[in-house]
């Protein structure tokens, strides 16, 4: 009897924490995240591994300050501006190895983890819908809206991860920790952003394939504008930046100019885009009904 009563009673205590999980992270939600733990893993180690190699080799070719300075001056043409970045920290006497790492890696980085935001939203969400899976889920006890929520979920631990990794590899690479810390919550907020972007085309857009082209031409949009802000305030003094670099989350991330002279309002905007989309993305998802 007294057996029975401490199995009956450990198992009402287990109850409780059961459904705790359960409300924090929904089946759904745990069925998303088995099925994309490839791809996490995988964009969380491209993402580190870009930013190993970039480290790594800005250590080997620019350990001197004199080939600093001689790479500065290519990164501040306004025909670099495009591809990179606007170079802050590139006309000081000895540029930093962090401001090189700024002004060269830090937009790819962003772009990364851009396109992860935008296609892996879509692919959990639009993609499901035509795929199948969702067909299923409706059949199932599942909230409004389950689908989105979960793949919002799948895409926040996919960056978190992939954060965590470059701000490690950067770290390894013997930049300054702050700064560090400064790129992974960067980068972090850009692929929310993304993510909450692919919401929103998800949504409207007709079919999962144009919202997967609309995803790609959002990204290569906020990439171009990025370079056309950057290009035509690269040969000015270096106080601004032109308005189109504030437009996008990748500019965003690089005018907090990170490694050189910190700047919070860029990331508080970034933050606060990324909230906007998130919640427009979430309420027109829910509201379509043919998503769960």
């Amino acid at each position: 009897m007294l057996f029975r009563s401490l199995m009956s009673a450990s198992r009402a205590a287990a109850l409780p924490r059961a459904r705790a999980r359960r409300v924090v992270i929904s089946p759904l939600t745990r069925l998303v995240l088995r099925r994309e733990r490839r791809s996490i893993l995988a964009w969380s180690l491209g993402g580190g591994a870009l930013a190993l190699y970039c480290v790594t080799m800005f250590n080997t070719m620019y350990a001197t300050a004199e080939e600093r300075r001689a790479a500065a001056l290519t990164y501040s043409t306004p025909a670099a501006a495009v591809f990179t970045g606007p170079g802050f920290g590139m006309d000081a006497a000895a540029p930093t190895m962090g401001a090189l790492f700024a002004a060269q890696a830090l937009g790819w980085l962003a772009l990364v983890a851009a396109l992860m935001g935008v296609l892996m939203v879509i692919a959990r969400t639009r993609g499901d819908e035509e795929g199948g899976p969702s067909e299923l889920l409706r059949s199932a006890p599942v909230r409004r809206g389950e689908s989105a929520r979960a793949a919002l979920c799948s895409v926040a631990l996919t960056a978190l991860a992939m954060s965590a990794l470059c701000a490690l590899c950067a770290l390894v690479g013997g930049l300054e920790a702050a700064g560090c810390l400064v790129v992974g919550a960067g980068l972090l907020l850009v692929a929310l952003a993304a993510a909450g972007g692919g919401l929103v085309l998800a949504a409207l857009a007709p079919s999962a394939r144009s919202a997967r082209g609309g995803g790609l031409m959002l990204v290569l949009a906020w990439f171009l504008l990025r370079g056309l802000g950057d290009a035509g305030s690269a040969g000015s003094d270096g106080t601004g930046a032109s308005f189109l670099s504030w437009l996008t989350p990748i500019g965003l991330i690089q005018q907090s100019r990170v490694y050189v002279d910190l700047r919070w309002e860029p990331l508080g905007l970034l933050a606060g885009a990324a909230v906007v989309l998130i919640g427009a993305g979430l309420a027109n998802l829910t509201d379509r009904k043919s998503v769960v």
